[in-house]
């Protein structure tokens, strides 16, 4: 039985494989030379000299980028190793799927908050949102 690696190794999927690695150096490279906010929701599709093509997934995003593109162009060229990039094409694909936050543990509450959450929920007839207030207060810090 075949692996993937060994899949993917094959002389067919070794171009495929060298520009999807090239893709994500690239990427890589391009987040010091956005804005912070952007850095995460936007993503190099295609650095093909002298067109790079990024897509995002907000329309927001596309104007800023749009706006800013001689900016990027230049911080792309005096930042990495990529200097012959002249054009910039931003592109909203709105089936991206964004990055999802980790979620951890829940966060703790003090005693007084928990006391005050629970005679909240006693004094409240809809029973989800009793039920939640209820929730709430059992999320008390331990000491």
């Amino acid at each position: 039985m075949q692996t993937p690696k060994n899949i993917l190794s094959h002389k067919r999927f070794r171009r495929l494989t060298q520009q999807m690695d090239h893709l994500a150096r690239f990427n890589d490279a391009l987040a010091p030379c956005l804005p912070n906010h952007l850095v995460g929701h936007v993503y190099a599709a295609s650095a093909i000299p002298p067109t790079l093509v990024l897509h995002t997934a907000h329309s927001g995003f596309a104007t800023e980028l749009r706006f800013r593109a001689s900016e990027i162009l230049e911080r792309i060229r005096f930042i990495t190793e990529y200097t012959t990039f002249t054009q910039l094409k931003i592109k909203v694909m709105t089936d991206v799927i964004e990055p999802r936050q980790r979620i951890g543990k829940p966060n703790r509450i003090n005693k007084n908050s928990s006391d005050t959450l629970s005679n909240m929920a006693e004094n409240i007839d809809d029973p989800k949102l009793k039920a939640a207030l209820q929730r709430l207060s059992r999320r008390q810090t331990e000491k």
